[in-house]
């Protein structure tokens, strides 16, 4: 059970990236704009900062 937190936090974070280049790779150039490009990018932005806040929580437990 130890060893399953940081690689939770590990998978949340990949998963992160992956959303966020699949959005910036779906992403038009700027004068269009498209709204599934976008949201990728914000939901793997999102997943990347809650993959890390796991692993910080994990790495500095309180007592």
């Amino acid at each position: 059970m130890e060893m399953k937190a940081p690689l939770v936090a590990a998978g949340i974070f990949l998963l992160g990236l992956v959303l966020l280049a699949v959005g910036a790779l779906i992403e038009p150039p700027r004068p269009q704009i498209s709204q599934s490009g976008e949201s990728l990018i914000a939901l793997g932005l999102t997943f990347i900062v809650v993959g890390v806040g796991f692993f910080l929580a994990w790495a500095n437990p309180t007592a």
